[in-house]
C-alpha cells in the first residue's frame, strides 16, 4: 500500500481477547484496527468510528452477533458497513441467517489467514467500488437537476423573446397603418 493512502478501518468484535489479539495481529499491517467485547460496544463503536468493514463473532454474551448485525443493517449511519461474520458456527442455518440479515460473508472457525486476508480485501474493495459509485451517482444527480434548470430557464427566455417579438411586431404593424 503507498505511504499517501489512508488505511481502512476494520471493527473486529469478539468476546474472547485471544480471538482479537489474533485477527489484530494479522490485520494490523494492512489495516487500522479496533475492537469491542460486546454487541452494545460494537454498535456504539459501529455509529461512532463508521468502520469500513466489522469482523463479528455470532457467540457472545448478552447480544449475540446475530441482533448486533441486525441492528447495524437498520441504522441508516452503519447500514452499509460490510460485515463478515467469523464464528464457530459452521450450520447451514446459520450460515442462512447470517446472509438473511445483511452479512457480506461467513467465515467459519478455525480458519485460513490467507483466506480471511482475501475475503477482507475483497470486501474493503467492493465497498469502495459501491461508495466511488454512489459518489459519481449524487454528482450525475447535481448535473441533471442543473440540466433540467437551466432547460427550464431556457424555456422562459423563449417565452420572454416570443413575447418581446410579438409586441416589436404589433408596434410596427401600426406605425405602418399610420402611412
Amino acid at each position: 500500500m503507498p505511504e499517501s493512502a489512508e488505511k481502512s478501518l476494520v471493527l473486529i468484535v469478539d468476546d474472547a481477547s485471544a480471538n482479537i489479539r489474533m485477527l489484530h495481529s494479522l490485520l494490523r499491517d494492512r489495516h487500522r484496527v479496533v475492537f469491542a467485547t460486546s454487541g452494545d460496544d460494537a454498535l456504539e463503536q459501529a455509529a461512532r468510528l463508521l468502520p469500513d468493514l466489522i469482523l463479528l463473532d455470532i457467540i457472545m454474551p448478552e447480544m449475540d452477533g446475530y441482533e448486533v448485525c441486525r441492528r447495524l443493517k437498520i441504522n441508516l449511519l452503519t447500514a452499509d458497513i460490510p460485515v463478515i461474520f467469523i464464528t464457530g458456527c459452521s450450520d447451514t442455518e446459520d450460515v442462512v441467517q447470517g446472509f438473511t440479515l445483511g452479512a457480506a460473508d461467513y467465515v467459519v472457525k478455525p480458519f485460513r489467514s490467507g483466506e480471511l486476508l482475501a475475503r477482507v480485501a475483497t470486501h474493503l474493495q467492493l465497498r469502495q467500488a459501491r461508495q466511488e459509485l454512489n459518489r459519481k451517482n449524487e454528482e450525475l444527480e447535481k448535473l441533471r437537476a442543473d440540466l433540467e434548470q437551466g432547460a427550464e430557464q431556457n424555456r422562459l427566455l423563449a417565452g420572454e423573446v416570443d413575447r418581446l417579438t410579438r409586441l416589436i411586431a404589433d408596434e410596427n404593424g401600426d406605425s405602418f397603418r399610420k402611412f
